[in-house]
């Protein structure tokens, strides 16, 4: 029996202490920036389940009650961007990151609310497929952590990858695609 040679990747367990570490370096501006837009979301979906399965007069308000939900989603991954922009800066040994310009702002809300409003949709149709679910599923978190950088460059809401759709290739990652010698690849 061939002995396995060692990965050069990282083991899960090197990746949660660095993953650890990095938010115990994180600022509290970071955190408040997070909790700041997370915490009102979360509590007004408790509050909206709880009044639209037990008050008696529901469907009065439920189309105010529903586009505050949306609006407090909207905040939450706007939020979610700032602070994925404060560690990306943090794992880059940046400073201060410039301020994002107004239009950048503009742009930054659009996306994320465009974006990610079809995320309970297409997640469900990925889901239900299978096979294209992890790639979605990462699809919506990539549109989260790369959107203030992106717009801060001033960069047009299109691409939020920096290059032009299909430009990217394996060569491009740090593993190679699997190979049908691989020891997990069916026979």
């Amino acid at each position: 029996m061939a002995h396995r040679q060692p990965s050069p990747l990282p083991t899960l367990i090197t990746l949660l202490e660095e993953a650890t570490h990095l938010l115990r370096r994180s600022t509290s501006g970071a955190w408040l920036t997070y909790y700041a837009s997370t915490v009102p979301f979360a509590l007004y979906l408790f509050y909206f389940l709880n009044d639209m399965s037990r008050s008696a007069n529901a469907g009065t308000h439920v189309l105010a009650s529903s586009l505050v939900l949306a609006l407090l989603y909207g905040v939450m991954k706007i939020g979610q961007a700032l602070y994925c922009d404060q560690m990306e800066a943090l794992v880059q040994g940046r400073q201060q990151a410039a301020a994002l310009p107004f239009r950048g702002w503009c742009r930054l809300v659009a996306s994320q609310m465009l974006v990610h409003s079809t995320a309970p949709w297409v997640l469900v149709i990925a889901l239900l497929a299978m096979l294209p679910f992890p790639w979605t599923y990462a699809f919506y978190h990539n549109v989260t952590i790369l959107a203030v950088d992106h717009f801060r460059r001033g960069a047009p809401p299109g691409n939020l990858s920096g290059s032009p759709p299909g430009s990217l290739t394996w060569s491009g990652c740090r593993t190679p695609p699997p190979s049908p010698s691989s020891s997990w690849w069916p026979s």
